[in-house]
């Protein structure tokens, strides 16, 4: 074996070729500029690592956009705390509100049931997160419920298409609760924080829940799920229907870490909630 550590070698191997080590930069400059085959572009599209025109996308604005806009019956986005997550599914309920089709009063109307695991969980976590966005005393809104029960927040605001209405009920599961104790329930969608933790029988109780208030007559359209978390161990439901085997109409939103050097804000404004008016 030859000496003289590694210059050495890289300086033997230049001289062989024929290339000195300024070509050798200024081909790797080049390498670095050319994009990735389309089949990859599209599968890093996919998983929220590039936009639709192969631009880098490993930014947070840019993916929590695309999950806050997305229409897929059931919505996940994940990520290390401090990453939006939790944020980003706040503003995605005053998006599907505005997306409603109004009533016969010219109203639209949404009703979002919101879970997690335990009640202490809903208002010492869950609860604060979201008034951030839409603070307790909201002009035109209306708050009820107190801690350690179930809550609810009526927010009533107009953009340019007319009224709308936001109801968000607060709801806990429960680890030794019947799956049928959610009967009662009826909402458009349902946002699952933390979802990973939850249970799946509260999933699967919970499918037959939404699309129910406002009627699908006036909806226009069947009701769906959208949450937030962690990544999920190998072992959780979300893994199988999100990672291993996706489900059709699941679709996962990869969030980076709110620390990483990549992560930007979105020059986009999804909503902003200084400005909604009072009714």
């Amino acid at each position: 074996m030859s000496g003289g550590g590694p210059r050495l070698r890289f300086a033997q191997r230049d001289a062989l070729d024929g290339r000195s080590a300024s070509q050798r930069h200024a081909m790797a400059r080049e390498r670095r500029r050319i994009p990735p085959p389309a089949s990859r572009r599209r599968q890093r599209c996919a998983q929220g690592a590039e936009n639709r025109n192969g631009e880098p996308d490993a930014i947070g604005g840019a993916i929590s956009d695309r999950y806050i806009l997305s229409s897929a019956p059931a919505s996940l986005v994940i990520g290390p705390g401090g990453s939006g997550k939790t944020i980003a599914s706040g503003k995605k309920a005053i998006v599907e509100a505005q997306r409603m089709r109004p009533g016969a009063d010219g109203v639209r109307r949404y009703v979002l049931g919101t879970w997690r695991q335990k009640y202490v969980n809903v208002w010492k976590a869950t609860i604060p997160s979201w008034w951030k966005l839409f603070p307790r005393d909201l002009p035109g809104s209306k708050w009820t419920g107190a801690s350690p029960r179930e809550a609810e927040h009526i927010i009533a605001f107009e953009d340019r298409w007319g009224a709308c209405v936001l109801t968000n009920r607060f709801r806990a599961f429960g680890e030794s609760a019947d799956p049928e104790d959610v009967l009662g329930n009826e909402f458009t969608d349902c946002y699952l924080n933390e979802w990973p933790t939850l249970p799946e029988d509260l999933f699967i109780a919970l499918v037959d829940r939404v699309g129910r208030e406002p009627p699908r007559e006036v909806s226009g359209r069947v009701g769906r799920f959208f949450g937030d978390g962690n990544a999920p161990d190998v072992l959780n439901y979300l893994y199988r229907d999100f990672y291993e085997t996706q489900k059709p109409g699941h679709v996962l939103f990869s969030q980076p870490s709110g620390l990483s050097p990549k992560r930007r804000t979105s020059k986009r404004s999804v909503v902003s909630i200084t400005s909604i008016p009072p009714r």
